[in-house]
């Protein structure tokens, strides 16, 4: 009875005001200071894994209203936590962009693959124009006309193998590391913009940012004060 109780006052814990403190191992220390990274990419790619620690609001408060604020070496080991994050992105982000400039030449079954996805393209685009065209859609039957010519030239370049010349181009985010489609639609970039994994690292690197202009501000007001003049 009394492990069953122990065990039971051990689960209510979490729920019971006042029971914890914010120096307890089981209080995750990155929250106190601002958030936990760990929350940011559930369900991502760039997941993180669950944080086993106990996330409260009530103990944040706590810890910046302590006299052992900014004491304890929590923000430390937060920003070093969120650098080795940038770093990691950062080498994402480079051989993210090595893949992209170097593309394997297609084999000949993908090249003439390529080449009859392309000439139907190309067949269904110039049927296309001729219709909007007798209809008196003139803009529409340019636009339709440029993209048959563009199709023309990339279905060039397979023939002549130089596959990607043409080809629909990527790019990759500079914040998150996430391939993107160049030129995409609006919605999309959207879409990207506002998902876990960009927001994630750029609140990452906005708070890293904000830190680095903290710090050297505290550092340019102790030179001065060493130097008895005023910020």
């Amino acid at each position: 009875m009394d492990a069953q109780r122990a065990l039971l006052e051990e689960l209510m814990r979490p729920h019971i005001p006042g029971s914890r403190k914010f120096t307890d191992k089981d209080v995750c220390k990155n929250m106190l200071v601002a958030f936990c990274p760990n929350e940011l990419f559930t369900n991502t790619k760039s997941n993180l894994g669950h944080c086993n620690l106990f996330h409260d609001e009530m103990l944040q408060n706590d810890y910046r209203n302590s006299p052992d604020f900014q004491k304890l070496g929590y923000e430390q080991t937060f920003y070093a936590y969120l650098q080795q994050l940038v770093n990691d992105v950062e080498r994402s982000i480079r051989r993210n962009k090595e893949r992209l400039d170097v593309k394997p030449p297609l084999n000949e079954d993908e090249k003439q693959e390529r080449m009859i996805l392309l000439e139907e393209k190309i067949k269904a685009l110039l049927n296309e124009m001729e219709k909007v065209g007798e209809e008196g859609k003139i803009d529409e039957a340019t636009k339709l006309d440029a993209e048959a010519e563009r199709l023309k030239q990339e279905l060039e370049a397979v023939k002549l193998g130089l596959p990607g010349k043409y080809e629909k181009r990527m790019e990759v985010c500079d914040i998150c590391g996430a391939l993107l489609v160049m030129g995409d639609s609006k919605d999309r970039i959207e879409s990207h913009m506002t998902g876990k994994q960009h927001t994630g690292f750029q609140l990452i690197r906005d708070t890293l940012e904000e830190h680095k202009v903290s710090l050297c501000s505290f550092r340019s007001c102790n030179n001065c004060i060493r130097k008895g003049v005023g910020c």
